[in-house]
């Protein structure tokens, strides 16, 4: 990536001097900001095998590398608006229920220009190439999982539950490691009124996930913030309105951000001494009878916000600077399904600071002016039924930081656009075939932006068991 962002002043020469002038001038600025830069491509490139350790929130630089992301219709306990499920696998040993499933996933992504994130996993396109040649091929079958769970009557209507789930990684051919890890992990009480969890779980703020081949980052920096594993404690209320309408509070104390310490020592950054407050409300209606080939309910609306801090310390020598930063976010989401075959889904999000959960394309801070970035954005799809064993997805997803609160190299939009298929082969084989649009925007210092747009093609293959 570093390297893509060293070449935009030729990308632009072909310009007036005037312009060589300011994108060389563009060039010493990123410069400036190359050891964060290096350290953000290192850890994207660690997520192509989802690295151990990287499934805590990422630090909090003006750019943030993406946190660890899966689907929700692979998590047992998170909605997932696919109509297709995975066997279930049930041994009774005692009194205890006693899970076990997973699946082998190979994914495959050839794209018309460079992208960030692999296979499965794409999260915005790189600068365009000086050369013209920028199309690119990824297999990878390092998003394949085993999960894990457990259910305890525990008496008084209570159930004791624990859930995890490992999935497999591999590192460069160097280092020749290869294994797998728990991506998620969390044990729970519930009486069916109260949840009360602790451990490391899905988060709160914006929790709807669009229907895509891209199960990984699901939208990640273009709409979709959120929907990561994050260290938590979590107590959820459920409450029957009648007519098939139930309502669901929950608030969650949860991680807030990972310690960060530049090379130079010039940035470090760490949480100011509370834990993030996460909430959701959410209202369901499906009455009595009702059908969906998507699996959806009649209708859904939810709303959820989040509040944290963090400090960032800057400079070697005195005068010191230290500041408290503030991240603040609301979504509000949606679903309705307009018969049993066709449904419609979306989110709408906006806030500050929010890069350490995926959204304003990563800014979270301008480390210039040294004040938060604000942003918005969100996706909308429409899904569409062919039979109990075929569906397709189509929509839009689009993420804006504030530009005037960016500096040059910033990205300051990222839109994508999809439609796809998910056939149901067998009850244990799951096809998907995808085709994208991509367009990422760069922050020049003339105030204009460079741009990177082109098309792509995802197709996964699972074996479920």
């Amino acid at each position: 990536m570093a390297a893509a962002l060293a070449a935009l002043p030729t990308a632009a020469a072909a310009a007036t001097t005037d312009q060589e002038a300011l994108v060389a001038d563009l060039q010493r600025q990123i410069a400036a900001q190359q050891a964060q830069i290096d350290a953000q491509a290192k850890a994207i490139a660690e997520l192509r095998g989802l690295i151990v350790g990287q499934t805590r929130p990422a630090p909090v630089t003006s750019e943030v590398s993406p946190s660890v992301m899966v689907a929700a219709e692979t998590a047992p306990e998170v909605a997932s608006s696919a109509p297709i499920k995975a066997p279930e696998h049930v041994v009774h040993i005692g009194n205890a229920d006693v899970m076990l499933g997973g699946a082998f996933t190979l994914n495959t992504l050839a794209s018309s220009r460079r992208t960030v994130g692999p296979a499965g996993s794409v999260f915005f396109l790189a600068p365009p190439d000086v050369t013209g040649r920028d199309n690119v091929l990824d297999i990878t079958a390092q998003y394949s999982r085993i999960s894990l769970g457990i259910d305890i009557p525990a008496g008084d209507d209570w159930t004791v539950s624990a859930r995890t789930m490992f999935t497999f990684y591999n590192g460069s051919l160097l280092n020749a490691s290869y294994g797998f890890q728990p991506l998620f992990g969390y044990g729970s009480a519930s009486n069916g009124r109260w949840t009360l969890s602790a451990g490391l779980m899905f988060e709160l703020f914006s929790p709807r996930q669009p229907d895509v081949v891209d199960s990984v980052s699901a939208l990640y920096f273009s709409g979709n913030p959120a929907n990561s594993p994050r260290a938590q404690l979590r107590t959820e209320w459920r409450a029957p309105l009648g007519g098939g309408t139930n309502f669901e509070a929950a608030v969650a104390l949860s991680d807030p951000i990972s310690t960060f310490v530049s090379k130079d020592l010039t940035d470090r950054t760490e949480d100011n001494g509370i834990p993030n407050v996460e909430t959701r409300l959410v209202v369901t209606h499906a009455p009595a009878g009702w059908s969906s080939l998507l699996d959806r309910s009649k209708w859904e609306f939810g709303i959820s916000a989040v509040y944290g801090e963090f400090r960032k310390f800057y400079g070697l020598s005195a005068p010191f600077d230290v500041r408290t930063n503030h991240v603040r976010g609301i979504s509000i989401d949606g679903g309705v399904s307009l018969s049993s075959r066709l449904a419609l889904q979306g989110e709408v999000w906006t806030g500050q600071a929010l890069g350490n959960y995926g959204a304003a394309i990563g800014a979270s801070v301008n480390p210039l002016t040294r004040r938060e970035v604000h942003a918005s954005g969100g996706w909308g799809e429409v899904a569409l039924a062919w039979s109990g064993k075929a569906y397709s997805t189509f929509g839009y997803g689009l993420d804006s930081p504030n530009r005037e609160q960016l500096v040059p190299g910033d990205k300051t939009r990222n839109e994508t656009v999809w439609g796809n298929i998910f056939w149901r082969a067998a009850p244990w084989l799951r096809l998907g075939l995808e085709g994208t649009w991509r367009r990422t925007q760069y922050l020049l210092p003339t105030g204009g932006s460079l741009s990177n747009d082109g098309f792509g093609m995802l197709m996964t293959t699972a074996f479920r068991y």
